[in-house]
């Protein structure tokens, strides 16, 4: 989207929310009625789609085995999930509801059952939203979702182990005979009992060796190695053949990469470390969680998200990382519902007066037409517009927003514009006091400018110097707002090339 924000429509939302059917301590009709009454505009459903950690013992690790499993969309039921969203929907009709799930595709056990079990990164998810298919969801390759089915390549090496049953089976059964006299009477031998119970343990060990190789599962990725970023790999893969299928965007982000956990469950350890580096050793994604309740450093210069922008550009990246606010809400805690928001500009209807759906919004998010906003109590910051703006060679004026692209006449001046305002009562009283924001401007990942807010209304325009922007290729200009009384904002990249 290339224009500008007067063919956009704002909208303000809540991106990985949790109900009672996972994690959460909400219905989402619940959610749905308090989101309705702060105003909000979208929220981005995404419940935990499936909760289960598995330990087998060898040999026979997919039979000997103990599991734990919560409640989940894959318990409650991928059709009713999506039943209840589109009822949920229609009650609410200034409401649209994004339909997603939180997906862990993989974890994997180290230590052993003695000296102790932990289960590594088992917290290591993905935000999958924007289809309304239940088959999108029932097959999504995470670990112990394997689809089933007649035949899979392995399957014939997997059925090699019923020769064994088979084999035990004719030994079990065979009638030897040792002698036969004159009259045609038969003698078998005396019965041992040692090799009938050699053909009885052949014929046990065949069919748990059978069931152990889950012939008719797709083998996948088991848990007790780290496939972890193959594993993440499939599933972005996945979403990218289904994204603009039976018309639907599908977005897939990184869910909280520098968030670090350790807990005690059961008598086992679950550590989920950073995964930044499986972001960075990953492609195809269409961006990740960059304001959320943990730690986030993206904003900052020359951080892990310029150098994903920086490959984008290369051309060693096919899509551009973009960012949201991940609320990731269960209706715990003191903080506010919108403590943390993702506020989107979306393409307006054909249809004059008629609000966007849920693609459009999914669309609006995949494309980073948007930015993100972490409240300071009461207090945030909230932008109007934001523009990059230049000249094409005909001397018109050309605009674009968050996700888009500028293309402007070489050695026309650029502008970053930005209107908004802090909204709030940071001083406690009747007045408000002066702002103490600061805009920070960064250009290919290189910080160009850091300025004071001055006003709690505001309209800037940054000039982005033509020596930023010399280079033949593609550029990029992000910016993010901090202040200690009314919180930050991030926005995502605008790109810049000339003509």
């Amino acid at each position: 989207m290339n224009a500008g924000v007067s063919n956009s429509i704002r909208m303000e939302g809540l991106f990985r929310v949790n109900t009672d059917i996972s994690a959460g301590g909400e219905s989402l009709a619940t959610v749905a009625d308090k989101a309705v009454r702060k105003h909000l505009d979208f929220i981005v459903v995404s419940d935990q789609f499936l909760v289960e950690a598995e330990y087998g013992l060898p040999p026979f690790r997919n039979v000997l085995k103990v599991y734990r499993t919560r409640k989940s969309v894959s318990t409650f039921g991928v059709d009713n999930y999506l039943a209840l969203i589109k009822s949920v929907s229609a009650s609410h009709p200034s409401l649209v509801i994004v339909p997603g799930a939180d997906v862990a595709p993989h974890y994997f056990w180290t230590g052993n059952p003695v000296s102790g079990l932990t289960i590594q990164q088992f917290s290591r998810q993905l935000t999958v939203f924007g289809s309304d298919d239940p088959a999108f969801y029932k097959k999504m390759p995470v670990i112990h979702n394997e689809p089933s089915g007649v035949f899979f390549p392995h399957t014939p090496l997997a059925l090699l182990p019923l020769l064994l049953v088979l084999f035990g089976a004719v030994s079990f059964f065979r009638k030897k005979v040792f002698y036969r006299d004159a009259q045609g009477n038969e003698y078998a031998p005396p019965k041992r009992r040692f090799a009938k119970i050699a053909s009885l343990l052949a014929i046990v060990v065949g069919v748990l060796w059978t069931i152990n190789n889950k012939p008719f599962t797709s083998p996948g990725f088991d848990q007790y190695a780290d496939n972890g970023r193959a594993a993440c790999q499939r599933l972005i893969t996945y979403a990218r053949e289904h994204d603009g299928k039976r018309g639907s965007r599908v977005g897939v982000f990184w869910s909280a990469p520098e968030a670090e956990s350790k807990q005690k469950m059961a008598g086992v350890t679950l550590i989920t470390r950073d995964y930044v580096d499986d972001m960075l050793g990953t492609a195809g994604y269409d961006g990740f969680a960059g304001i959320y309740a943990d730690t986030s450093t993206e904003r900052y210069p020359n951080s892990f998200w310029d150098r994903l922008l920086l490959e984008f550009l290369s051309g060693k990246r096919h899509r551009p990382p973009f960012m949201v606010g991940e609320r990731d809400y269960h209706g715990q805690g003191r903080a506010e519902l919108d403590y943390i928001k993702t506020v989107v500009w979306v393409a307006a209807p054909p249809s004059s007066g008629k609000r966007p759906d849920a693609q459009a919004v999914s669309s609006a998010i995949i494309d980073g037409h948007s930015y993100a906003v972490c409240k300071q109590g009461g207090n945030e910051i909230t932008l109007k517009t934001v523009e990059l703006v230049g000249k094409n060679h005909g001397g018109a004026t050309t605009r674009a927003i968050p996700g888009g692209t500028l293309v402007s006449a070489s050695g026309e001046p650029v502008f970053l514009k930005i209107t908004g305002e802090l909204k709030g009562d940071a001083g406690g009283g009747k007045s408000l006091p002066p702002a103490d924001g600061t805009v920070l401007v960064v250009v290919d990942g290189a910080k160009m400018v850091s300025l004071p807010l001055k006003t709690m209304r505001f309209s800037l325009e940054i000039p982005i110097p033509n020596a930023a922007l010399s280079q033949k290729g593609r550029h990029y200009i992000r910016f993010n707002i901090e202040s200690n009384r009314y919180g930050r904002v991030v926005c995502n990249p605008i790109f810049h090339r000339t003509r």
